[in-house]
């Protein structure tokens, strides 16, 4: 018998038409969460490294928040596409959940390459930069899920399944009631994914800190975004066995794996690219 027997309200409070939706309230904490993180580790490699980086994250972050919401929302719209032919008007409906990781990710490279190129910035220490504050933002914000009882897994006995109204049960099985919390894994594997990705980072500027000519140099920057993408991607691709809501399967696996698997190739190749980068090259001159 599950412990979780709680179904949560998908509205936070409500004054007159006025509604504030809890999925809003923990995607606006995660962003905030996500852009003080940022803004920390800006201000730490701006010390070491002396260039000035803090004065670009409000820029770089508005233009990734921006892209960002609209690309994940439509890879959402794309994965749902034949909802949202008979209703349309719930394309623009963002409070009522429906937003795509992988959207937001590869907009979110595109924005940031174009952006350091504009500005002349070291591109993959930028991105390294903002790793632990987007991965943080996923924890908070994959909570979510769990209020607007969507992104959930396949039926489950186990003590901890959280049950799920008769009315957002997937096709097929309205039989159930208790179901695996998906959200609840992705965030507890996030949150650890962020603490070593901070503590990375910290070993990282402390290396730099003892000697920025001789670490700068052979200090691969982009291992820990690229790091970040591999695991994250991983773990995401195992999670997505247990997922049940309605996107293309191709050759027995979804969608959204099948990206994971070409995010997980993609890194590993430039991960080792990175670590062999030529030597003589300094990493805070390269993109």
């Amino acid at each position: 018998m599950s412990f979780w027997n709680y179904i949560p309200p998908e509205i936070l409070f409500q004054i007159g038409s006025f509604t504030v939706y809890t999925y809003s309230v923990l995607l606006g904490v995660a962003i905030v969460l996500g852009y003080f993180i940022t803004l920390y580790l800006a201000r730490q490699y701006e010390k070491v490294l002396d260039r000035p980086l803090m004065v670009h994250v409000d820029y770089l972050f508005f233009w990734l928040l921006v892209f960002g919401i609209i690309a994940s929302r439509l890879f959402y719209v794309f994965y749902n596409i034949d909802f949202f032919i008979t209703q349309p008007w719930e394309v623009l409906a963002l409070w009522h959940g429906g937003w795509v990781w992988h959207g937001a990710f590869l907009a979110g490279i595109v924005v940031a390459f174009v952006y350091c190129r504009r500005h002349k910035l070291p591109f993959w220490l930028m991105v390294d930069m903002i790793s632990p504050g987007l991965v943080l933002g996923q924890a908070i914000g994959r909570w979510g899920n769990y209020f607007n009882q969507e992104a959930y897994g396949l039926p489950t006995h186990l003590a901890w399944g959280i049950p799920i109204e008769f009315a957002r049960r997937a096709t097929g099985y309205e039989g159930f009631s208790q179901f695996h919390p998906t959200f609840l894994y992705e965030s507890v594997f996030s949150l650890v994914l962020f603490i070593v990705l901070f503590i990375a980072t910290r070993v990282v500027l402390f290396r730099l800190a003892k000697n920025v000519k001789k670490e700068a140099r052979f200090m691969h920057f982009g291992v820990i975004f690229l790091g970040y993408a591999v695991v994250y991607s991983l773990g995401r691709f195992l999670i997505e066995f247990l997922r049940i809501d309605l996107v293309p399967v191709f050759a027995g696996l979804r969608l959204p794996q099948w990206i994971c698997l070409a995010i997980i190739l993609a890194g590993i190749i430039l991960i080792a690219g990175r670590l062999l980068h030529d030597r003589r090259e300094s990493d805070t001159l390269s993109l």
